[in-house]
């Protein structure tokens, strides 16, 4: 768990879902007009656009499409069957995606969970949640991680109520 340049200056916690194979996890279920889709290739513009509206531009600074690609798609951690977003009628709204930050690892990371703000309320970050958690079991990880930032209150609320705990780094 370390933190790296786009962290400075920014009030970070760490949660952890310990003895992950011995959980039972329920199945994610979205509201009815919702839909469930993994990695197509050429759908990283798509994903930029959920995390820029999620979490505002301010936040990606620095950061743009090719960062992205350069920092995740392009790296062996990154599996296609582990990444997801969520469809709305025609519009892709939220999306997450299964990450570990060494190639071979027992720990995995839930990693840039978004849903568009007219969309939050729905149940659909727990669904996606679930999503990443499901995957992690059946990939044999041991346990996961998530980072978020400390006024992300509602975000924290909800890996509490999945079973995880805040560590300290």
């Amino acid at each position: 768990m370390a933190l790296n340049k786009f962290d400075i200056g920014k009030d970070i916690i760490w949660l952890e879902m310990d003895n992950l194979q011995s959980r039972t996890i329920m199945e994610p279920k979205f509201p009815e007009g919702y839909s469930l889709y993994t990695w197509q290739d050429g759908c990283e513009d798509v994903w930029f656009n959920i995390v820029k509206h999620s979490f505002g531009e301010s936040f990606l600074e620095g950061r743009n499409i090719e960062t992205f690609q350069d920092s995740y798609f392009s790296k062996s951690q990154f599996k296609k069957d582990g990444f997801f977003l969520v469809k709305h009628k025609d519009t892709y709204i939220a999306t997450a995606f299964a990450w570990q930050d060494k190639e071979i690892s027992t720990v995995g990371r839930l990693h840039w969970l978004a849903v568009l703000p007219q969309h939050r309320g729905k149940g659909i970050a727990k669904a996606l949640c679930l999503c990443v958690i499901k995957f992690f079991q059946e990939q044999g990880k041991t346990s996961m991680v998530i980072k978020t930032e400390i006024y992300r209150e509602k975000a924290i609320k909800l890996y509490e109520r999945l079973g995880f705990t805040k560590v300290t780094v």
